[in-house]
């Protein structure tokens, strides 16, 4: 096995690996020497059958195991010989076509690229100030907090006919969107509850529903945003074919013991304590992470060395998958 280093740039290293046919093949040997005892093949003995036959048997397959084990074998002695860290497992790249190599017509070649940990003195973080938020839960936040609780779990009544939708009001409705006069996939609902003012749909569409009674029909024209998470429509102009089939009103937010009974409590106090108990434990948390932030960011700014390449791009694409996560949810 020849390894020769031939990139060394910043924390980016490369190696060339050549292992030669007499190599594997040694190594293909070996491995069914240790097992042909255990292979039973019609017309031989167990443990007879000659190596030879077994090699065009078994050699192919066996031979994907032998360079698996030679890629790993390679990695660990190049970072070991040059005293390195990896900041993440080396990839390979083959230059040679392994069903030849597998054959035993061709030595193996492959070259691995990895990326290594940065060497920096920790520095003094004894002198080092981060501000801690603290609260306190008021009565007024817990109000507050009962106070719209009341309000999603409201029941609506339905509207006079001659009465027309107002904000906060419930409509039932039927709509088909399009884009540049064709209908698009997911643009099409029946029977669907929406409540105006919950920016439940893309912005304007519920503004334009505002004066709406039941039975009338509406265009609706919007614009997608332009990180709408479907490209397709994103920034696009739509008009949606609206049919209102029902507005109701809200019902007043009543705050009691039967409130607390909706969401499985016995009564409005045991409801409002849980409530409290719950923003505390959120407040607390939010300043935990504010907590940990203003840390990093403050040992980063007494720090400065450079990141393996591999590292940045990783962490790139977490905090790329999670935004998009976000766009969809």
């Amino acid at each position: 096995m020849q390894i020769t280093e031939t990139v060394s740039e910043g924390l980016h290293r490369e190696f060339k690996v050549h292992i030669g046919r007499a190599d594997l093949d040694a190594r293909l040997t070996g491995r069914i020497e240790e097992m042909k005892s255990r292979i039973h093949l019609k017309g031989f003995r167990p443990g007879k059958a000659p190596v030879s036959f077994l090699k065009k048997s078994y050699g192919k397959s066996m031979m994907g195991e032998i360079v698996d084990e030679a890629v790993n074998e390679s990695s660990k002695r190049a970072l070991e010989e040059n005293g390195l860290r990896a900041a993440f497992p080396p990839r390979v790249e083959l230059g040679s076509d392994i069903d030849e190599v597998a054959q035993g017509k061709s030595d193996l070649e492959f070259t691995l690229a990895v990326d290594l940990m940065p060497e920096f003195e920790p520095a003094e973080i004894s002198g080092l100030h981060v501000e801690k938020l603290v609260s306190q839960v008021t009565d007024k936040d817990v109000d507050d907090a009962v106070y719209r609780l009341g309000q999603q779990s409201r029941g609506y009544t339905p509207r006079d006919a001659d009465e027309a939708a107002q904000n906060e009001d419930a409509v039932v409705i039927d709509f088909v969107g399009r884009v540049d006069g064709t209908e698009f996939d997911g643009g099409k609902a029946e029977d669907f509850n929406l409540v105006l003012g919950s920016g439940q749909l893309i912005p304007g569409f519920e503004d334009q529903l505002a004066g709406a009674k039941a039975g009338e029909e509406r265009d609706v024209k919007v614009t997608f945003p332009a990180d709408y998470p479907e490209p397709k429509l994103a920034g696009k102009e739509a008009v949606f074919s609206v049919t209102v089939k029902e507005v109701k009103k809200p019902e007043p937010v009543v705050v009691d013991d039967e409130l607390a009974k909706k969401v499985g409590l016995d009564s409005l106090p045991i409801l409002r304590e849980r409530i409290r108990d719950q923003m505390k434990q959120d407040f607390a948390q939010a300043s935990r992470m504010h907590l940990k932030r203003r840390i990093l960011d403050a040992l980063d700014e007494t720090h400065s060395f450079p990141l393996p390449p591999a590292m940045v791009e990783a962490e790139f694409e977490g905090i790329w998958r999670a935004v998009q996560a976000e766009l969809q949810r």
